[in-house]
């Protein structure tokens, strides 16, 4: 799992660009933003799948997201790799044991 992957679990829109842009292109096509009511429910839909996928996983990685923000809170010219290796290998164990509706949208 590369950095982007992890960013879009874990930082808002998530995975969820597309459908926003979508949403936004809605409300300037059509100057309306009532005509534009199921792009803005797939939004939210993705932002909510998006936020409950995220408190899973930070439930379940917390230890490992922890050490990784203390080793970079230090600083000091830290290398902070093992730690961040581990929390993606927790995050990736986590997306694996997550039910279906949890992690597809």
């Amino acid at each position: 799992m590369d950095d982007r992957a992890l960013r879009e679990l874990f930082v808002v829109p998530f995975e969820c660009s597309a459908l926003l842009n979508a949403h936004a292109q809605c409300i300037a096509r059509t100057g309306e933003w009532r005509e534009c009511t199921a792009t803005q429910e797939a939004k939210d839909a993705c932002i909510e799948h998006g936020e409950r996928r995220r408190f899973e996983l930070e439930r379940q990685c917390r230890r490992w997201k922890r050490l990784y923000q203390s080793c970079l809170l230090i600083g000091l010219g830290a290398d902070c790799t093992k730690q961040l290796e581990s929390f993606r290998s927790c995050v990736g164990d986590a997306l694996q044991q997550l039910p279906a509706q949890t992690v597809d949208r």
